[in-house]
């Protein structure tokens, strides 16, 4: 059998599997069920070794999504390797993601974060209508809270004005910014309530 059949044979009676394995990352790749079940299925030649064999579930999945693990030994990261939480808190091995709204990247990641979804009186449109992804790596990152960038140049890729110069007086918004970022300040020494607020609609404490 090819793959697909080897799948259509497993999915005979794995029928709860079967309802979302079409949309699943896994499905069209040339990875079969037995590819990560080889310990449970009939199949020889595999050169993955079963979950068992490993302390956590992550390891046995990095066995094959190498890029991810280096991301994970960055110096701020989700704490996947130490055990304390695994692939399958985001990821449905069996099943995709809806991508198709912001929805369905943002739930994933506000199902723990809940503190941020809101909702507040002045939403922050990457929470509002966005992904959590413009402004966090979801695996690791070399900046604090998983960052795609640090410092002000992180906000500045979306709050930019044609007129932000230096004999504008870095204004942005209508509020002129020079004393404060020829001093070296960041955005959010004011703006600290990034993700959205109930009293401020520039997120100001």
């Amino acid at each position: 059998l090819d793959t697909a059949g080897r799948d259509a044979m497993c999915l005979q009676c794995h029928l709860d599997k079967d309802v979302h394995y079409a949309t699943s990352p896994h499905q069209g790749t040339g990875v079969s069920c037995a590819e990560c079940h080889a310990d449970q299925a009939h199949w020889g030649g595999y050169e993955a070794r079963p979950a068992a064999d490993f302390r956590n579930q992550a390891e046995f999945c990095l066995q094959c999504h190498a890029a991810v693990s280096a991301q994970f030994r960055l110096p701020h990261r989700h704490r996947v390797l130490e055990g304390q939480m695994s692939c399958n808190d985001c990821h449905d091995p069996h099943q995709g993601t809806e991508f198709s709204d912001w929805s369905g990247v943002n739930d994933g990641c506000l199902g723990c974060h809940a503190e941020i979804a809101g909702p507040f009186v002045f939403e922050h449109m990457a929470v509002e209508g966005e992904e959590c992804l413009n402004c966090h790596q979801p695996h690791g990152s070399h900046h604090p809270r998983l960052l795609n960038q640090d410092g002000n140049g992180l906000c500045l890729q979306c709050h930019y004005e044609t007129a932000f110069a230096a004999d504008d007086n870095w204004r942005l918004g209508g509020v002129p910014h020079g004393g404060l970022l020829t001093g070296e300040a960041r955005c959010t020494d004011c703006h600290r309530e990034i993700h959205g607020s109930n009293v401020s609609p520039s997120f100001a404490d």
